[in-house]
């Protein structure tokens, strides 16, 4: 039986090359995806917050622009836990949370076909919405924790394997870098203007996914 198998998708791989999908260019490609949500831990002055990896769900809907390239409308998905570690006897930790992460973005790829399979890179700016639930720290009290929306970006890429003209699969690795702005000045004086922010990246998420791209 498992040979059975293992033949007739080397047969569809061979048959799906052979053919060269797709032909024609694609102008709309629609693709829900599940993947493998994970996230670094933050560092804070009083200790660190650690989350879980979890699965996520999303899709993307990409508009061709030419040839290789394509604008891309992403959504993506979350739902973890996190848990915050204190570093000192005075500040209390906290048991785990429940914290939910989506993403919108606007980006791009570029595509690199050769035949039925499609090497891609991507990239995206927009937004994550963090919506954490109230933690319970270990002393027993609650902490009132707000929703919270930041700017962010992500880089990817992977690979499309196309099964037909309108049918195939999308592997992809992303990272979703989320910025934090801490503070904002606008100068103006008579050497002219300037406007300054200062922040960082307090942690690094990505996923790993499978999707089906439908591009009728």
């Amino acid at each position: 039986m498992k040979k059975a198998l293992a033949l007739a998708v080397a047969l569809l791989a061979r048959s799906a090359l052979a053919q060269g999908y797709p032909e024609e260019p694609r102008r709309l490609e629609l693709t829900p995806f599940v993947g493998f949500f994970w996230s670094t831990q933050i560092s804070t002055s009083q200790g660190y917050i650690t989350t879980t990896a979890a699965p996520d769900f999303g899709g993307t809907l990409d508009l061709s622009l030419g040839p290789t390239s394509q604008l891309e409308l992403l959504y993506a998905y979350a739902g973890t836990q996190s848990r915050f570690y204190s570093e000192f006897v005075a500040t209390p930790g906290s048991g785990w949370f429940d914290v939910k992460f989506q993403y919108f973005q606007i980006g791009g790829t570029t595509t690199f076909p050769q035949g039925a399979l499609e090497p891609f890179i991507s990239g995206s700016l927009g937004a994550v919405w963090v919506a954490p639930s109230d933690p319970v720290l270990t002393d027993g009290r609650t902490v009132d924790l707000a929703d919270t929306w930041l700017f962010a970006f992500s880089v990817g890429g992977g690979l499309k394997w196309f099964l037909s003209r309108t049918l195939g699969l999308r592997l992809q690795a992303r990272v979703f870098l989320p910025i934090l702005l801490e503070s904002g000045a606008f100068y103006s004086g008579p050497g002219g203007s300037a406007f300054a922010v200062s922040g960082g990246i307090p942690l690094v998420q990505g996923d790993l996914s499978v999707g089906l791209v439908v591009a009728p």
